[in-house]
């Protein structure tokens, strides 16, 4: 009996035993469990900063685990204090790069960046959906027990649209997006903290170079300077010999617009031209620093001397120094308004051409308004508003043009009938174009060879120097294509039609 009580009680010890231990685990379990909820979000170690525009800094960072997140960007101003400039979404990589596009040039910032963890991205109820390939617009409900910070949507890393924590709809550009674009609620707390060692950038703008000043017709003096890279617009400024002070005589605005006018200059009067780049955003407006001695032009007199009939032939040869002078308005109007100092020379010739076809028919006959020149092609209007000319024209009014975008040009007469076209060099080498002949969406005489030009017009040829400067082959046809294609022709077209 005593056996059995003794073994009893010994169970009985066991299980308590056991029932503790099991407590006991489950206790330190749960502790390890909050403890690995609790741990903090990585801080990201910030690896440069560099300038790499007058408007834009590249950031990278690293982590030392792969991240699923997101990031927040911040930025500091001088010696301001940091705040949240963008977010970006953490792709699984240890090292990230985020483009800041919103500076200033000349203001030195400073960033960090901080770790979001990817339980704090929330997907919203999307409860409705509206637009179309060009905009488009989310409407939906705040998640249940969540504190919002933002709404974000977001295309692979990129945040495209974002939204405050009150908002019930958000848009974006699906035309610039990916398919992977999504909706999330950005919630508070619980983000890593942000970097400790910072890194520092500044963006400067570079300033710009007076290339030339000449009269190109009577009392219009045009001033022509080099491109500043991230310029929004160019302040021109003209001072007289022995004075000191600079006087304003042109804003051009539009980092493309490389030309300006100043009229009314004097006679036996000695100029200096100086030009300051500068960029603008919002009404913030940082200038480039400039030459302050400038470039020196002497003018004996106000008006442009009449050129002779062998110096202006090329245009027609019974052009008046007026005619001229109107002539060369129209190529500088043409060079302004559609060419940009960043186009490639292909880009410069399709730009000449589409302007060509847009306004300018082919004349009834060539003896009346001056149908055979370049002002027929690029100054005479009819009725319709429209100029007119005939081949010799096209050639002339193109070879204008040309000269205007500073591309080697030469105008060809048939030695074997009446016709007329022009040879250009691209890339050291000559090929023809043939101005009359082209349209807006046939460029079938566009730099090609003599031989191919020869079966296309079933024997027509220039004159043996002529036939021996061109290549012998065409200019490749997919580059023609790319150069048509892309954003700086289309620009010109939307332009120019």
């Amino acid at each position: 009996m005593k056996l059995k009580n003794q073994k009893t009680v010994y169970v009985w010890k066991m299980g308590r035993l056991v029932l503790t231990a099991l407590v006991l685990w489950l206790f330190a379990g749960s502790i390890f469990c909050v403890k690995a909820a609790a741990a903090k979000p990585e801080t990201p170690v910030m690896l440069s900063a560099k300038a790499v525009s007058a408007s834009s800094i590249k950031i990278q960072w690293q982590v030392k685990e792969r991240q699923t997140g997101a990031y927040a960007i911040y930025r500091k101003d001088g010696k301001g204090s940091f705040r949240i400039i963008d977010f970006v979404k953490a792709l699984g990589t240890r090292k990230t790069t985020y483009l800041d596009e919103t500076v200033m040039p000349g203001t030195r910032y400073t960033y960090a960046v901080a770790v979001i963890p990817k339980e704090k991205l929330v997907s919203p109820f999307v409860w409705s959906s509206s637009g179309n390939s060009s905009k488009k617009k989310l409407y939906f409900r705040k998640p249940d027990g969540t504190k919002v910070y933002k709404y974000l949507v977001f295309s692979g890393k990129n945040a495209i649209a974002k939204a405050s924590a009150s908002a019930s709809n958000i848009s974006y550009k699906p035309a610039e997006t990916q398919k992977d674009a999504q909706l999330y609620a950005l919630v508070r707390g619980g983000w890593g903290a942000r970097s400790t060692k910072t890194k520092s950038a500044k963006t400067t703008l570079p300033s710009t170079k007076v290339i030339s000043a000449k009269l190109v017709s009577t009392g219009t003096l045009k001033v022509k300077w080099k491109k500043s890279k991230g310029a929004t617009g160019y302040v021109v400024y003209r001072r007289k010999k022995g004075s000191s002070s600079w006087k304003k005589i042109a804003t051009v605005t539009g980092a493309d617009q490389i030309y300006c006018y100043s009229t009314g200059n004097a006679a036996n009067t000695t100029y200096y031209f100086t030009v300051k780049a500068y960029y603008k955003k919002g009404s913030k407006k940082v200038y480039a620093s400039y030459n302050k001695t400038g470039l020196k032009v002497s003018l004996k007199s106000t008006s442009v001397p009449t050129k002779t009939a062998s110096d202006a032939s090329v245009y027609g040869p019974s052009l008046s120094g007026s005619q001229q002078a109107q002539v060369w308005q129209a190529v500088d109007s043409f060079c302004q308004n559609y060419i940009t100092s960043d186009m490639s020379t292909v880009e410069k010739l399709m730009t000449a051409q589409l302007y060509m076809v847009k306004n300018c028919t082919y004349a009834a006959t060539w003896a009346r308004n001056g149908a055979n020149t370049a002002w027929g092609a690029l100054v005479y209007r009819n009725s319709q508003g429209i100029h007119e000319a005939q081949c010799s024209g096209y050639a002339r009014g193109y070879k204008a043009l040309c000269d205007g975008m500073g591309i080697p040009c030469k105008y060809v007469h048939s030695s074997t009938d009446s016709h007329q076209w022009v040879e250009v060099q691209v890339n050291g080498k000559w090929y023809i174009i043939d101005p009359t002949c082209n349209t807006a969406t046939n460029f079938w005489m566009f730099l090609i060879s003599g031989s191919t030009y020869r079966e296309l017009w079933q024997g027509t040829v220039g004159s043996p120097q002529d036939v021996a400067s061109v290549s012998t082959a065409d200019y490749p046809e997919e580059k023609i294509k790319k150069a048509y294609n892309g954003y700086k022709v289309q620009n010109a077209i939307r332009k120019i039609f």
